[in-house]
């Protein structure tokens, strides 16, 4: 059996198809399409891909044969539009995270959550490196998305969405596969745009800061620091200055209304 699209409503089984399990995944695939076409569904086999059920992942060794995937009489193969993922790769959907927390202001005010923008589903090679990943997405944020395209793809931070806190920036030069553990088929990838370009290697660390206001006795959301690891504590010091300048501003913390108060902490 195989089915169309899931909807609203639920999920039909419209179709049967006798086949030989010793058939390959493709053909059965080219053998559903032209069923569909019977009924003026005219579906490109090239874009759609196959799997067991509406949540599992692609089936995408389409050289295999039904026996060898183990499938029996009566089971069920669900037909989702899209051109399927090759051995090796995965469909990962983007979604575009508006609350910056690169500035100050952002980090700190406690203001509503901005609903994320879904950029849609990439087909990524599991031995990609982040760079060229990052080139995609700021491709994509260029050419469909020009409201919030960045200055260059170094403005471009990627993140692993699967938890529910996002996970830390991912370095340029990491394999994409060996960030995200267990990587699948609709792994969530966080997607900021940053005002300032960034890159961070393996020389560099990234720190978690957080602007404390004893005298509003607040303390803001943290925001990410890429430094080298060899940056002294004196540099340090200095970069935070130079990022944040009204940290030196007055002797007072009364005089400092710079940061915007939080929930107390």
């Amino acid at each position: 059996n195989n089915t169309q699209e899931d909807n609203d409503v639920g999920i039909a089984y419209n179709y049967s198809l006798k086949v030989s399990l010793e058939t390959n995944l493709h053909d059965v695939k080219v053998q559903i399409c032209n069923i569909l076409k019977q009924d003026n569904i005219n579906v490109d086999p090239n874009e759609v891909h196959l799997r067991r059920n509406h949540a599992a992942p692609q089936l995408k060794d389409e050289k295999k044969t039904l026996e060898q995937l183990e499938f029996v009489n009566q089971s069920i193969l669900h037909v989702h539009n899209g051109a399927g993922c090759k051995v090796g790769e995965y469909m990962l959907r983007f979604e575009l995270d508006l609350s910056s927390n690169d500035t100050p202001t952002a980090a700190a005010t406690n203001t509503p959550a901005v609903p994320p923008v879904s950029l849609g589903n990439m087909i990524i090679r599991e031995k990609m490196t982040i760079a060229p990943v990052s080139q995609l997405v700021f491709t994509k944020l260029t050419e469909e998305f020009k409201e919030h395209a960045p200055e260059t793809v170094t403005c471009v931070r990627l993140r692993d969405g699967k938890n529910k806190v996002p996970g830390g920036p991912l370095r340029d030069e990491r394999i994409i596969s060996r960030c995200l553990l267990n990587m699948d088929d609709g792994r969530k990838i966080i997607v900021q745009v940053l005002k300032e370009p960034e890159v961070i290697t393996s020389d560099d660390i990234v720190l978690s800061l957080r602007i404390a206001s004893y005298y509003n006795k607040t303390l803001s959301k943290p925001i990410d620091m890429p430094i080298n690891r060899n940056t002294t504590i004196l540099k340090l010091y200095e970069t935070i200055l130079g990022k944040y300048p009204f940290l030196a501003e007055g002797n007072n913390e009364s005089d400092n209304n710079t940061l915007p108060p939080t929930n107390n902490t």
